[in-house]
């Protein structure tokens, strides 16, 4: 059993290489900034592709600032949310960080403003974020 895993995994790690995997976003709902900077990063310095193919709000949309624009694209299926950063106060309520939104219109620098809407935008069909 044992040398079945050790195989296993050696052909993982043979097979995984820089760039080989696609990283597909769909029901991602955010969570902490500091998370997804980490594991953007690392998918930007990895070389892999990353295709928005369903929901990508909060510090999800993040990617869009932290990998490069050319190995982004998103689907018909796309969603993409956008929202101030929070924090919790010292009476655990949630309340806007502005230190935080600062940092997060930060990694967006290179995102060019799009329609203003009060309901999601969709892409009607797959194309190349640029």
């Amino acid at each position: 059993m044992r040398a079945h895993l050790i195989a296993a995994v050696v052909s993982t790690v043979l097979t995984v290489t820089s760039a080989s995997a696609t990283v597909i976003i769909s029901d991602d709902v955010g969570g902490k900034m500091r998370d997804n900077t980490t594991h953007f990063r690392q998918v930007r310095d990895s070389g892999e592709p990353v295709v928005i193919a369903g929901t990508c709000v909060s510090a999800c949309t993040m990617v869009l600032g932290l990998v490069p624009s050319d190995r982004i694209c998103a689907t018909h299926n796309a969603v993409l949310g956008f929202h101030a950063a929070w924090m919790f106060d010292d009476s655990s309520k949630p309340v806007v960080s502005a230190s935080g939104t600062q940092d997060l219109m930060a990694t967006y620098r290179l995102v060019r403003p799009g329609p203003t809407s009060s309901t999601p935008q969709t892409l009607s069909k797959p194309r190349r974020l640029q």
